[in-house]
């Protein structure tokens, strides 16, 4: 029998069957700031329906993505909130409004916040 000769080449490159999953940094940042922003709106729309604004400052890494996703958040919420004193105000004004008899005067000071003479 005539001898073999094995000839072995050195494969540097990974096979694909064995390449990990890589996913990009970016990717994940922007999964995690969907997450936070809409728990962030979550809660500015609680803290709304109680008449109350919290502005939630969040610095995510410095980020352009990051400011982009605080502006975002707090004008939703401005927004909200805005939207609650406007039609609180337009009730009330109806309500005066709808009314045949003189306000009391205990009501009109109430809402002009001075304290009662009584």
């Amino acid at each position: 029998m005539p001898p073999t000769i094995a000839i072995f080449e050195e494969d540097t490159a990974p096979s694909p069957k064995s390449a990990p999953t890589v996913v990009s940094a970016s990717v994940v940042e922007g999964a995690v700031l969907l997450v936070v922003m809409l728990a962030l709106v979550g809660i500015v729309e609680a803290v709304a329906e109680d008449k109350v604004l919290v502005v939630v400052v969040l610095i995510v890494g410095g980020t352009v993505v990051g400011a982009v996703v605080v502006a975002v958040v707090v004008v939703v919420g401005l927004v909200i909130v805005v939207g609650e004193v406007v039609v609180a105000v337009v009730e009330l004004i109806g309500r005066l409004s709808n009314t045949e008899t003189v306000p009391e005067p205990a009501l009109i000071v109430a809402i002009s916040g001075v304290s009662s003479p009584h």
